[in-house]
């Protein structure tokens, strides 16, 4: 966010400061109600805020946040007959939750709405994308230590395996070391440079450092490599330290060495672009970060953009990972579908699906960019019952541009419900879907 100071010498102009303290975070409700008349709501600038917090509460996409939250705070007061005070000291949940159910943006809360009957189902893909690279696009040789960034991570690494190749005629020892970046004051400040990575520089971004002297090791494991190509695993039993979703600051990297012969060594990489991980090579000072990945499997998995995202109550992403929601996997082509599957019959009238339109860095943004939607927006879609063995089609969209949509139709006594992407604005994304919410004949979404 940026600060709006006088400047000393000429009190009529301003001077800009920036800063990056911290990347996400949330407005209090509190500071939205009057501390002295006790139903009065403030939906704008008016809100109690310090002249540093003001840096981002006056902006005029956030102030439109802030007045959801008053608006639907203050049908809550009709509602339950109370002040909004009291919303604070006893209906705060409700409050949230309704927030959520309306596209709010709230790190750390998840829909635990009970008539949400979503939850119930069992999950499924015609195709999904997993923490781990697979294909092989071109061999590296180890001639300089490289491997793998993890932006994303599980709380324990038990093992990493990667695919590699001895040309040699005799077993070489490998060496894998577990480096860790952390900040000691996360969130302060931001770093010149760019992204070596990305396709787009945002002067705001923070976390991509790779110098060597910012990453310390946690921990090393050997291996053999006999001659041939082979899947080798790497041991560490290692707890990792709690992933945070708000923010890419820290990151591990996990360096393969070879002891001796290591031109003889060769990684398989996957030229795929993943969000979690990117291959990295070591430079006299730094990691050079490249948007591909070596091919891998880790254990424990952690869950990346599979089709149970849909309904693990989380709506969007705050940080770079994790995605938090269901991704097919780009090389299989349209149409693909997530099914949700019910063990007993539910009564269904209304859907409402959330898509992905966020786009890293503002420059990417449509609105920046003259065009009318992201290019990883769900463009065509339908939605079908299963009803009496048969599949019965309730809502189809050819030009959605939308991130929240919402379908309701006549009630139908439901075994399953199926989301078919039939395109995206841009193809190469795949389908992308936060979340999938259904509910019952009797309740009404706002």
């Amino acid at each position: 966010f940026d600060l709006h100071d006088p400047r000393p010498e000429n009190r009529e102009y301003v001077r800009v400061s920036y800063y990056a303290i911290p990347p996400i975070y949330t407005i209090p409700y509190r500071s939205i109600y009057s501390k002295t008349v006790s139903n009065l709501l403030f939906a704008s600038r008016l809100i109690s805020v310090s002249h540093i917090a003001h840096g981002t509460t006056r902006l005029q996409r956030t102030l439109a946040a802030i007045g959801q939250a008053a608006g639907i705070a203050a049908a809550l007061c009709g509602k339950f007959d109370c002040s909004p005070r009291e919303i604070y000291r006893s209906h705060i949940e409700t409050l949230r939750q309704r927030l959520l159910l309306n596209d709010a943006s709230i790190p750390g809360a998840v829909n635990n709405d009970p008539l949400d009957v979503a939850k119930k189902a069992s999950v499924s893909a015609t195709s999904e994308r997993r923490f781990s690279a697979e294909t092989v696009s071109e061999w590296l040789p180890l001639s300089r230590p490289a491997g793998l960034m993890l932006w994303d991570f599980p709380k324990q690494l038990d093992s990493i395996a990667f695919l590699l190749r001895n040309q040699s005629d005799t077993d070489l020892t490998l060496r894998a070391r577990l480096l860790l970046r952390k900040a000691e004051h996360p969130y302060k400040g931001h770093e010149p440079g760019k992204f070596p990575y990305e396709r787009a520089v945002n002067e705001v971004e923070w976390g991509y450092d790779n110098s060597l002297s910012v990453f310390a090791e946690q921990g090393s494991a050997f291996a053999q490599l006999s001659p041939g190509e082979h899947q080798v695993c790497f041991d560490f039993g290692q707890k990792l330290i709690p992933k945070d979703p708000c923010c890419d600051e820290n990151r591990y990297v996990i360096e393969l060495e070879a002891k001796e012969k290591a031109d003889c060594v060769l990684m398989a990489v996957d030229n795929g672009f993943y969000d979690f991980a990117r291959l990295v090579v070591s430079g006299e000072s730094a990691f050079d970060a490249q948007p591909k990945c070596p091919v891998f499997t880790i254990s424990p998995e952690p869950l990346y953009a599979e089709a149970e995202n849909v309904i693990s109550g989380v709506n969007r992403r705050f940080s770079y990972n994790p995605v938090a929601m269901w991704q097919s996997d780009p090389a299989s082509p349209f149409p693909q579908s997530v099914t949700l599957n019910f063990e007993t019959p539910q009564s269904l009238s209304a859907v409402q699906v959330t898509f992905d339109t966020l786009e890293r860095t503002y420059t990417e943004m449509p609105l920046d960019c003259g065009l009318r939607v992201s290019g990883r927006t769900v463009r065509a879609y339908s939605l079908e019952i299963l009803a009496n063995e048969t599949w019965q089609m309730v809502a189809e969209e050819r030009e959605n541009y939308h991130r929240l949509c919402r379908h309701k139709f006549p009630a139908v006594k439901a075994t399953a419900l199926r989301l078919t992407v039939n395109a995206a604005w841009d193809n190469a994304y795949g389908a992308r879907v936060y979340e999938i919410r259904a509910y019952e004949e009797s309740c009404n979404i706002i």
